[in-house]
């Protein structure tokens, strides 16, 4: 499974929910981040399977979190890697920052004549 998130996303914000069903036994699922979290961005709620952000992420310091999760209903478990992919958000502010640079630009010639 794959996801993308920005990197703007604020802490705290809802990225996705995991489900798994055990058609076999009434017994609750609860939800684990297994691996691929060690720096603590992401919160997984245990029982609803409800992922959030927990820390802010930076596309050019990771570009992709590879999370193994867990469902396990108490008899037996399943397991899935969830693969999140951070988007780039620094464009638009690199086309606003060129559009004043540019707008600076006419409007000081250099020459006297603005």
């Amino acid at each position: 499974m794959s996801i993308s998130v920005s990197e703007d996303l604020g802490i705290g914000q809802y990225i996705t929910t995991l489900t798994a069903t055990d058609l076999d036994t009434q017994n609750k699922i609860a939800y684990t981040i297994i691996s691929g979290d060690s720096d603590g961005k992401f919160s997984l709620d245990a029982a609803k399977g409800t992922l959030t952000l927990r820390d802010v992420i930076d596309r050019e310091v990771q570009s992709e979190y590879k999370l193994t999760i867990r469902a396990d209903d108490g008899e037996q478990f399943t397991e899935t890697v969830l693969n999140i992919k951070v988007l780039l958000v620094f464009l638009s502010f690199c086309n606003s920052l060129r559009d004043a640079i540019n707008f600076n630009q006419r409007q000081s010639t250099g020459d006297g004549h603005e």
